[in-house]
């Protein structure tokens, strides 16, 4: 499965955006925490956007398998744990889920994992259950000029189809300014009723690559990264982590040379 949305140039005002809905009325009960920009509603299975004053056309891939990913060793996010500044949890709470952690460390660690960790024995710990609201950041430069990023690759897997969507709104700051966080896009994949769709509840994988076509350059002088787990809005309602809870195996950024 794969698909692939461009998302329309923004000006240097953050629009407000909606797709088969209206953004004032469905946004009333969740206000935004960056700075009354709206989040963007949107129907479908699949709704990938894109609003930042730096970027001109994002596109972002999808794609899921049952089978595992490469992941790479050596990215920008490698070796960085990120802290959790949300009110949400990390880990299900469920004894039964033993294959799922609630350490952040494996989502920078280089690995990862069998296609169906909770049939490993012992259950390979490489999934990070996220919950509601929860917040993640990256610090990736403290000082100089900061980064300029050219993709982000986000990887969701569970034992089967029930907790494996990616979603989450993408966030940067800038070393000049570490406190003001600006959106670069909000993410909702979900491949539905599993990759193949005879397999039903068979292990899925899924990815989602974000990445800048025009300059190659997704946002300059980063200093850090935000993944904001916090509810999005789809259709007439908004919608949080799939079945409460996701997991996560691995976050991704690469950097323009």
């Amino acid at each position: 499965m794969h698909s692939t949305n461009k998302i329309a140039d923004a000006d240097q005002t953050f629009q407000d955006y909606t797709y088969e809905a209206t953004s004032t009325e469905l946004l009333n009960n969740k206000k935004s925490a960056y700075s009354n920009r709206t989040r963007i509603i949107a129907t479908g299975a699949v709704f990938l956007a894109g609003l930042s004053a730096t970027q001109a056309a994002v596109v972002i891939s999808t794609d899921a398998t049952n089978e595992t990913y490469e992941v790479s060793t050596t990215d920008l996010l490698q070796g960085i744990v990120p802290t959790n500044s949300g009110t949400g949890s990390l880990g299900t709470g469920n004894p039964g889920d033993e294959f799922a952690t609630s350490n952040p460390a494996v989502l920078t660690d280089g690995i990862y994992g069998s296609a169906n960790p909770n049939q490993d024995q012992p259950p390979d710990q490489s999934t990070l259950a996220v919950g509601d609201n929860v917040i993640l950041d990256f610090t990736i430069a403290k000082t100089g000029p900061g980064i300029s990023l050219k993709s982000v690759t986000s990887y969701s897997s569970w034992q089967d189809n029930g907790r494996n969507a990616n979603r989450f709104t993408l966030l940067y700051s800038t070393v000049a300014d570490p406190t003001t966080f600006i959106p670069l896009d909000i993410v909702n994949f979900d491949p539905g009723e599993g990759v193949d769709p005879e397999e039903g509840s068979a292990p899925s994988n899924t990815r989602v690559t974000i990445t800048e076509d025009t300059t190659g350059v997704l946002a300059k002088g980063v200093g850090m990264l935000r993944f904001d787990f916090g509810p999005i809005g789809v259709g007439n309602e908004m919608v949080g982590q799939e079945n409460g809870f996701a997991g996560y195996r691995e976050f991704e950024a690469t950097a323009v040379p």
